[in-house]
């Protein structure tokens, strides 16, 4: 696992913090096509505390390249403990552990919120 290049993440509620930043700089340097997406890290508005408002959490924004996203959340996976992965949502699933099942979650209501559009991975803190 090498990283070579900074994420850029927009950050709206402060910086994220160097878990999020290194795992970040990880998938766009390893992950073909990662480094073209925008990633997203702290905003207020998310519900989860312990996510996005505390620079914990990053979406990968895949759009419609369900393949991208399969390979980020596959990296993610792959890497789990030395990126510090607490758990990944992709596709209205969740993942808690490298070698747990996916958990269906309830439907949110858009694309977006189901993370139907970019995988969302926590980091540990």
């Amino acid at each position: 696992m090498t990283a070579s290049v900074i994420a850029k993440i927009n950050n709206s509620a402060g910086p994220i913090r160097p878990v999020a930043q290194a795992a970040a700089n990880a998938v766009v340097s390893n992950v073909p096509g990662a480094a073209g997406i925008t990633l997203g890290g702290t905003r207020a508005s998310a519900a989860d505390p312990g996510g996005h408002p505390s620079g914990l959490a990053v979406d990968y924004m895949v759009g419609s390249n369900a393949a991208l996203g399969d390979a980020i959340v596959a990296y993610h996976v792959a890497h789990w403990d030395e990126l510090g992965v607490d758990y990944i949502i992709w596709q209205q699933r969740m993942l808690s552990s490298p070698g747990g099942g996916w958990k269906t979650m309830e439907n949110r209501g858009s694309a977006t919120a189901n993370h139907m559009d970019h995988p969302h991975v926590n980091y540990r803190g």
